[in-house]
């Protein structure tokens, strides 16, 4: 995925984080991967799956604890789950 992409769906206008957003990108990506065992990143799921693991890890990059995305983490379980099965089938 490109990064102005990435960076649009963080609603980020600077270059500052380019460095850390190449770095959070690739561990999205082996995540994925590592949980579902490919990457296809023309698969709308596995692409809004991707950005908002993204997006978690930049926004969460301190250590802190944040209760308000339960709902959010839950919808990513939920399209990693799929995706997990839909990939058992194809294989």
């Amino acid at each position: 995925m490109e990064l102005e992409e990435i960076k649009r769906f963080l609603r980020i206008d600077f270059d500052n984080d380019d460095d850390i957003l190449g770095l959070i990108t690739s561990a999205a990506e082996e995540y994925i991967k590592g949980a579902v065992g490919s990457f296809d990143y023309s698969n709308p799921k596995m692409r809004l799956l991707f950005l908002n693991i993204v997006s978690s890890m930049y926004e969460n990059r301190l250590y802190t604890v944040d209760t308000g995305n339960e709902h959010l983490s839950w919808i990513n379980g939920s399209i990693l789950l799929q995706l997990q099965l839909e990939c058992d089938q194809i294989e």
